[in-house]
């Protein structure tokens, strides 16, 4: 970040040093959101701020929330929608001034007193319904998301999803198998920016083949894992071997359907 370098010996400060180190200050915020993929479009609660509605009454605990860019200290405070046909509860910069005397200070080449000592907050305030449609950088919704949700979000978008059985370019069932169909989640699988791998979805057997899919390279396991999945009353024992293939070593007298969604290992 910009630094303003003070020497002994001397110096005078003029208001361009203080709008240089607060300017310095703000980048060095945008740089640090920035670093986590957060540009100033994403706004979201650092702390605190729930906010409780009851008919058009908002109720906000004290906090802080990150707006355009900005860090902003958020009083508890109560606010009611008077017109909730054309506006919408959302946090916006509220401002006012220190009303005591150290906040007015006085420019001497006119001997005007001026407030000076800004102070900048945010609250909950009545946004036009067609604004708000925008998402505006100045307005943020009462019910947007925490820091925490921001960041495990940048983290899931740095996986791959979910990819479902059968579709090109993905795994594909082995001979003897299918998904479950309505009203089960098909299968598939997916891993994370931690390397952690997930299935899910219901597979049912159609033929005794025990190999239900084999797991392209990359979402393998280092060592064969075995899982105790359950369908209803009747469960069976998955292994998920290291060169990739889930295969089934038991399976209930009867039982067809085999339910994935409880395996999950990291690479």
């Amino acid at each position: 970040m910009n630094k303003l370098l003070c020497f002994n010996n001397g110096q005078f400060v003029v208001l361009d040093d203080i709008v240089f180190v607060d300017n310095a200050y703000r980048e060095a915020l945008k740089g640090l959101l920035s670093g986590l993929g957060i540009t100033p479009p994403t706004s979201f609660k650092l702390s605190g701020c729930d906010v409780i509605k009851a008919g058009n009454t908002y109720t906000c605990s004290e906090g802080y929330i990150a707006l355009a860019g900005e860090i902003y200290h958020v009083p508890a405070h109560t606010m009611t929608i008077s017109d909730p046909l054309h506006t919408a509860a959302a946090f916006q910069v509220s401002i006012s001034y220190d009303p005591s005397p150290a906040g007015n200070k006085m420019f001497y080449l006119d001997s005007i007193v001026r407030q000076c000592y800004q102070i900048r907050e945010a609250k909950l305030l009545a946004a036009p319904l067609l604004v708000m449609l925008g998402t505006p950088w100045n307005y943020m919704p009462y019910n947007a998301p925490n820091f925490m949700t921001v960041i495990l979000n940048k983290i899931n978008s740095m996986g791959t999803g979910w990819l479902a059985l059968g579709d090109p370019g993905n795994a594909q069932f082995k001979t003897g198998w299918i998904n479950a169909g309505t009203p089960y989640a098909p299968v598939a699988y997916s891993i994370d920016a931690f390397g952690v791998v997930r299935l899910k979805g219901v597979a049912t057997q159609t033929d005794s083949f025990p190999v239900i899919f084999t797991l392209p390279i990359g979402f393998r396991p280092n060592n064969d894992i075995s899982f105790n999945c359950a369908f209803g009353q009747d469960s069976s024992i998955i292994c998920v071997y290291a060169d990739g293939r889930v295969y089934i070593t038991s399976l209930a007298e009867q039982q067809t359907n085999v339910d994935l969604s409880t395996i999950t290992f990291k690479i």
